[in-house]
């Protein structure tokens, strides 16, 4: 009879223990994201680049995947107001575009810059990550 108490209590100690892991263990980065955008090429059906939001919303970057003179950026609201954006300019494995801010990102867009000004860009609708 005590040994079914025992496992009893050892039991309930471990899933004691293991909820209580659960409930301290740090947030994952849900609401991080990643966007593509597919209008370059000659037939503007290939990925131009990707952007987006992440490690906790604080952390923006830009992707520029063509070597075509045109550049790739993220804009993004903080949830202090700000605007701002982050761009990769040159496509041509020279690094990428990051920055973290310094309030924790509430939406993000992503824009492949092609020439003749912002009304020829391709941008993303705004993604909401908050």
């Amino acid at each position: 009879m005590k040994r079914k108490t025992r496992v009893g209590t050892l039991s309930g100690v471990a899933l004691g223990l293991t909820l209580t892991g659960v409930a301290l263990a740090p947030t994952a980065s849900a609401w991080d994201g990643n966007t593509h955008v597919n209008r370059c090429g000659i037939l503007r059906n290939q990925n131009c680049g990707h952007g987006g939001v992440a490690d906790n919303n604080r952390r923006v970057f830009a992707y520029d995947q063509r070597s075509d003179d045109a550049g790739f950026r993220t804009n993004y609201r903080m949830i202090n107001g700000v605007v701002d954006y982050i761009k990769d300019p040159d496509g041509n494995g020279g690094g990428s575009g990051q920055v973290w801010t310094p309030s924790p990102v509430s939406a993000y867009q992503v824009c492949s810059e092609q020439s003749g000004g912002p009304a020829f860009w391709f941008c993303s609708d705004w993604i909401s990550v908050l």
